[in-house]
């Protein structure tokens, strides 16, 4: 039975956040060849698995092994205990995201099919089936640690994650907790994608891509929880960046300028991405904001280019120097509290 450790306030795991970011945004955003996704009435199970198993065994991985649930198949190197608990940790994270996005008005369902997640029992293993992944930086040996914690492709819509206590407490502080934060975030991305919130063929800011998976990724150790818990990781991320008077990033050019998220290492993207998420927990947690959102995103389902950002930003969020302020105060709060 895995052991992990308290969701104690302010210490959801030793993540190495700049690379992680890197790592899963690229996966999630990268290039995907979305002219060819198939139809959920024509998705092949069989042949998925055998996709996977190939990759697996190109890259000489041990054989895997598949199991399944209402929502996922899940296959990999693991131990039958991970496959199944990685199971079990996607199906809770679907459940509490599906009750919350209803509750708010969202148009969300279940997925049309089960949702391919791919777990592997270590950083080697992970390493090793990354490695076609160019844009990940994926480890090359145990020191140091996975600068990559798992990732969502787009191109695939696979979901791929390892075990970090694999990892031993020398290079994985709470691996647990990493673990299941890690398995949050990415299986967000993978449920945001396949649920009707966000389109694979759509256009959307990556801060909101980032900004929604950010706000499912802080979880209790058991139990049910549900999205929007208060993550303290980033709310650290905004008072570190605010020390080191970092210049706070405007709304409008948050929505529109997706390099921002991509500056891994400085600063400047560790402020874009905190903002992210500030963004969607506070649009999330004002009622008539939320109303806003809710079109916002659905606007979003048939745009194909970055074209319209700002008119759809405007029409239904609507005055963005007015939003901006908001936001500031809302972190000043958040901050202060």
């Amino acid at each position: 039975m895995r052991t992990r450790a308290r969701n104690e306030p302010g210490h959801e795991g030793n993540l190495d956040r700049r690379a992680w970011m890197a790592g899963a945004l690229a996966a999630c955003l990268g290039a995907p060849c979305l002219a060819q996704e198939p139809k959920e009435a024509d998705f092949d199970e069989g042949a998925e698995v055998r996709a996977v198993h190939a990759i697996a065994k190109k890259v000489g991985l041990r054989p895997f092994r598949t199991v399944q649930s209402g929502h996922f198949l899940c296959t990999g190197d693991a131990p039958d205990s991970f496959l199944s608990l990685t199971l079990r940790d996607c199906e809770s994270v679907a459940a509490d995201y599906l009750d919350h996005y209803r509750a708010q008005g969202f148009d969300v369902a279940p997925p049309g099919r089960r949702l391919t997640v791919v777990a592997l029992a270590d950083d080697r293993s992970f390493a090793a089936y990354a490695a076609n992944k160019s844009f990940l930086m994926v480890p090359k040996r145990r020191d140091p640690a996975p600068s990559v914690h798992g990732y969502y492709s787009r191109e695939t819509n696979r979901l791929v994650v390892f075990d970090h206590r694999s990892l031993g407490p020398q290079l994985a502080a709470r691996p647990g907790l990493t673990s299941l934060r890690a398995l949050a975030h990415e299986a967000t991305h993978q449920l945001t994608f396949n649920t009707g919130l966000l389109s694979r063929r759509g256009d959307v800011p990556t801060a909101v891509v980032e900004g929604l998976a950010m706000y499912g990724e802080v979880r209790k150790s058991i139990g049910r929880t549900p999205p929007g818990q208060l993550n303290r990781m980033r709310v650290n991320d905004l008072a570190g960046m605010q020390s080191r008077k970092i210049p706070w990033v405007p709304v409008d050019r948050l929505l529109t300028d997706d390099r921002l998220l991509q500056q891994v290492g400085t600063h400047e993207g560790l402020l874009a991405y905190a903002e992210g998420w500030l963004l969607v927990d506070y649009l999330m947690k004002d009622g008539p904001r939320r109303l806003g959102f809710r079109a916002y995103l659905e606007a979003l389902l048939s745009r194909r280019d970055a074209v319209g950002r700002l008119d759809d930003a405007r029409k239904h969020l609507g005055d963005l120097d007015r939003l901006n302020q908001e936001l500031r105060r809302y972190s000043m709060r958040l901050l202060q509290s």
